[in-house]
């Protein structure tokens, strides 16, 4: 039992920490599509050239319908909350590859966190807290975003409701 309770601080801080990181992987791409609209294509386009080349086409391919899982509601909480995509599926795309790359970044992290100074592998809640929560929050960022834009008061177009209309 007690193993449980000093377990939780370690648990809360990856799942900070996995959150933080899957928000800036989805506000990386949420940012470059300002810039370049066609930028889910494009990064798509050349992720399968290159693993075509590299002979590892279908592994790409099923990465990214493992990632597409929970990018599907992402996106359409993308366009909700704002995002330049025209359709539907360039904000699946584009909250696809946030979920890609923090997955990425995640398991190079935990490569070297797994494994302890005598290279035997370690099992830690925290990792796989770490783990899940870099796969799940890209696609709840743009959820959350539109619960707070959805939430707070537009100054002329709320007040009015507010106050009373007068």
């Amino acid at each position: 039992m007690n193993q449980i309770f000093s377990a939780i601080p370690s648990v809360l801080l990856a799942t900070l920490v996995a959150s933080v990181q899957g928000a800036c992987c989805y506000w990386l791409f949420r940012k470059s599509e300002s810039k370049w609209t066609p930028l889910p294509y494009g990064f798509v386009l050349l992720g399968l050239m290159y693993a075509a080349g590299a002979g590892y086409l279908g592994l790409v391919i099923a990465a990214l319908a493992i990632y597409m899982a929970p990018a599907l509601l992402g996106g359409w909480f993308h366009r909700r909350s704002g995002g330049i995509s025209k359709q539907w599926s360039e904000a699946v795309l584009i909250v696809t590859l946030a979920t890609g790359l923090s997955n990425i970044s995640a398991l190079v992290i935990s490569a070297f966190w797994a494994t302890n100074p005598s290279g035997r592998a370690v099992n830690e809640p925290a990792l796989w807290s770490y783990l899940v929560g870099s796969y799940l929050y890209p696609p709840l960022t743009p959820l959350g975003l539109w619960l707070w834009q959805s939430s707070r008061v537009r100054p002329g177009i709320d007040e009015a409701f507010e106050h009373g209309l007068q």
